[in-house]
């Protein structure tokens, strides 16, 4: 009977010990995982809340984004009066210009067309994917980009503006902070992003 309840707890580690080892994590290619990644920002739609700091106050919108390969637009609402009478408070829109619309007041800025798509798409990270595999971050005197493990941008500096990125468990983006001079203006909670 003894040698049995032997048998048995020698067969349970060993069970457990071989379980154990089939379930090890097999190696990530870092380079797929960061092609991955980036090809997500190439087409995705992003709803979420706006924490607006201006002065010593706060703005608390709805934001809804999307963007495709050629343009980018983010819409902040003003929901009204207990979400009653929802209407657009400003709207940011990038294609072959910027234009920003606030209150009825709209103003149009030219620039270039790859400005939207310059550092996030696939050509960009072939070309310099040694370099942000290796160190996680890239940079130029323009603009300053950093990688987590995961492979996914986790900051986006440019002179005086800085973007920090949080991830949720499923690598979704979960929070977006934008600070201007130091000092946090914009911070957006998704509630949902879908990646088409």
């Amino acid at each position: 009977m003894q040698n049995k309840i032997k048998f048995l707890l020698n067969l349970v580690l060993l069970l457990v010990i071989l379980t154990g080892c089939a379930t090890l994590p097999k190696p990530v290619n870092k380079r797929d995982l960061l092609l991955k990644n980036t090809n997500k920002w190439s087409n995705f739609s992003l709803e979420g809340i706006a924490n607006i700091n201006y002065k010593q106050l706060t703005f608390r919108k709805m934001i809804l984004i999307k963007k495709n390969n050629d343009s980018f637009l983010a819409n902040i609402i003003d929901s009204g009066v207990m979400g009653m009478n929802p209407t657009p408070f400003a709207s940011i829109k990038i294609d072959s210009s910027l234009t920003v619309s606030m209150m009825g007041n709209s103003q149009k800025i030219p620039i270039s067309s790859q400005l939207i798509s310059s550092y996030f798409n696939s050509d960009f990270v072939m070309k310099h994917q040694n370099e942000i595999i290796k160190n996680l971050e890239y940079q130029t005197e323009q603009v300053s980009i950093y990688w987590n493990e995961e492979m996914q941008v986790i900051r986006i500096s440019s002179q005086d503006i800085l973007a920090k990125m949080n991830y949720d468990f499923k690598g979704d983006l979960a929070k977006l902070d934008i600070y201007y001079q130091e000092e946090l203006v914009l911070e957006i909670i998704v509630d949902e992003i879908i990646y088409k």
